[in-house]
């Protein structure tokens, strides 16, 4: 008897079991409803204002290569030198003597070795005389010439045209190699550089015109080029040069060190950023940014790329989706691939993201 209502528990259980894992699989495949959210066209300002700064076509801190005291100092900082002009003089005194003690040492070995030489061609001489004789004269020939080089560097000269900037050393000072003595900047045409959000970097084929306002004077500008890493402020270094073909006020170019204010003029219709509701982002396993599309009441898995989050929880898409995608604006996290869902009517356009 006892072993009969044993049987009859365990088959209730196991039936209970059953009911379950099917109540269980049959809501897994119902319907989720979730909300959507249709993307719409995010429209840049048709003229944006950022600060720059003039600077420096380029710039150098110029050195010896070689250490000792200096004794002239022929600039002063503001001159303005040509390439090859005389920056400062070190004291070659040391470098004179070494020379010349290494130009005797190679007058006496290239004698030598050039009656070996003679020798070897009549047949007088033997091959090992000859290597010796040769390997010698090729070592005494490097040392010269290095001696010759270490009495040159104490003639510290201008790479290029340019403006001295600062004279970090005085005559009398002992300098090392290395070291800067002096820093110039060139004297050639400046720049502007301006520092620009992700947006901006973006859409550079759709600026239409560039102008920068310095100390009173406007001038026109193009873009020379575009760092690829962003800054400690999470912004892209742009150089702008002067539009020699643009109309400028001034003849003159405004002086480096000096504020400018820098307008951009975008075409805006050719935008192709979205802004989609913050809410409908996640991230997959490698840190990426997903969002959940719809199609045809069916979830897929969308890699997008995000230039900025607005104050008003809005995500600037600049690529993975266009212009009237419908995704999935909130509990992105319960989906998964594939997953059938069941849309919600949408808010009206007063009520952007879906809030209420």
């Amino acid at each position: 008897m006892n072993y009969k209502v044993f049987t009859l528990c365990s088959l209730l259980t196991v039936a209970a079991c059953l009911s379950s894992c099917r109540t269980e699989q049959k809501s897994q495949t119902k319907e989720i409803s979730v909300k959507t959210y249709e993307c719409k066209s995010y429209s840049l300002a048709k003229i944006i204002t950022y600060s720059g700064k003039v600077k420096a076509n380029s710039q150098a801190n110029v050195a010896f290569r070689i250490s000792g005291p200096v004794v002239n100092i022929p600039v002063n900082v503001g001159d303005h030198v040509k390439k090859g002009d005389l920056l400062a003089q070190m004291d070659d005194r040391d470098y004179k003597i070494q020379l010349s003690a290494t130009q005797a040492e190679y007058d006496g070995i290239k004698a030598q070795a050039d009656r070996v030489i003679e020798l070897y061609r009549r047949g007088s001489a033997n091959q090992s005389d000859y290597e010796k004789a040769t390997y010698g004269l090729q070592q005494i020939t490097a040392k010269l010439n290095a001696h010759r080089n270490s009495l040159n560097d104490t003639r510290l000269t201008a790479p290029f045209n340019s403006v001295v900037e600062k004279i970090h050393y005085r005559s009398g000072e002992t300098v090392g190699a290395g070291y800067p003595v002096i820093s110039l900047i060139s004297s050639d045409v400046p720049v502007i550089e301006v520092a620009v959000p992700q947006h901006i970097k973006d859409n550079i084929d759709n600026i239409e015109d560039i102008s920068a306002m310095v100390g009173g004077e406007c001038y026109t500008m193009k873009i020379r080029n575009c760092s690829e890493k962003v800054n400690l402020n999470q912004l892209y270094q742009l150089d702008l040069v002067f539009d020699s073909k643009g109309t400028q006020t001034s003849a003159e170019y405004p002086s480096v060190g000096l504020a400018a204010n820098i307008k951009f003029t975008l075409n805006a219709s050719k935008t192709k950023n979205v802004y989609i509701p913050v809410s409908a982002l996640f991230t997959d396993s490698k840190g990426e940014s997903c969002v959940w599309i719809l199609e045809d009441d069916t979830v897929r898995l969308r890699h997008i790329t995000i230039s900025q989050i607005q104050k008003n929880d809005l995500a600037v898409v600049v690529s993975g989706l266009q212009s009237g995608d419908v995704i999935v604006s909130a509990g992105v996290s319960y989906l998964h691939p594939g997953q059938k869902v069941k849309p919600i009517a949408q808010s009206s356009e007063t009520n952007i993201g879906n809030i209420l």
